[in-house]
């Protein structure tokens, strides 16, 4: 997938771009219960796994804008990818370690799902944090912390400030009113995101799970 420099005489967010990238850097995230009830049901009337569905679901977003995808280069020159990947932590519960995988991103869900479940089958007996070897940069982070609900969500990085991608993560998912409520969480850059672009990935996310 190619890496696209961006033209900042004709970017339309450059002030904001420049402003929280050279002189204010700054990440800010946001949790929201997203409503699953159509979802799951579906999920398991299709004898589906719950993980792979959200996993490809929260990359259908990240892949519908440009401002989800962006990164700098070795010169801190701003660009976008044409497609970014899920990186996402495959957990060992014999001895409680965790396998970072990664797996193409395909716009068809059953040829994801597919190639998730073969990706979790190759892996699922080997350890090390990064068994496939040096991860690509065209990825993103989503995980899911499955044992507790949380209401709040927060990855402290260092990285100069330059990450840029999104940092996106699910819990535990919960019974309220009749309803089955998951809480997510995402980390953006303020740089190339903002309280806009916050909401309409989880607007599209209830979407994506009213719609599945």
């Amino acid at each position: 997938m190619g890496f696209n420099l961006i033209d900042m005489e004709k970017f339309k967010h450059a002030s904001r771009y420049k402003y929280f990238f050279n002189d204010c850097r700054c990440n800010f995230s946001m949790t929201a219960n997203i409503d699953i009830t159509n979802f799951l049901s579906t999920i398991k009337k299709n004898n589906l796994k719950f993980y792979p569905c959200y996993i490809y679901i929260v990359s259908k977003i990240v892949n519908k804008y440009d401002e989800y995808k962006m990164a700098v280069d070795a010169e801190n020159k701003l660009g976008v990818w044409d497609e970014l990947n899920p990186c996402y932590p495959n957990f060992h519960e014999d001895d409680e370690t965790i396998s970072m995988l990664w797996i193409d991103y395909k716009n068809k869900f059953d040829e994801f799902y597919n190639d998730f479940i073969k990706e979790s089958e190759v892996y699922k007996n080997k350890r090390g944090y990064f068994v496939k070897g040096v991860a690509p940069k065209n990825i993103f982070q989503v995980s899911c912390i499955p044992w507790t609900k949380f209401t709040s969500m927060n990855f402290q990085l260092f990285y100069g400030g330059t990450y840029l991608f999104p940092i996106i993560t699910c819990g535990k998912y919960f019974e309220q009113d009749a309803k089955i409520l998951l809480p997510v969480s995402i980390q953006l850059h303020h740089a190339v995101c903002d309280g806009y672009h916050m909401c309409r990935f989880f607007n599209e996310l209830q979407k994506e799970a009213d719609e599945f």
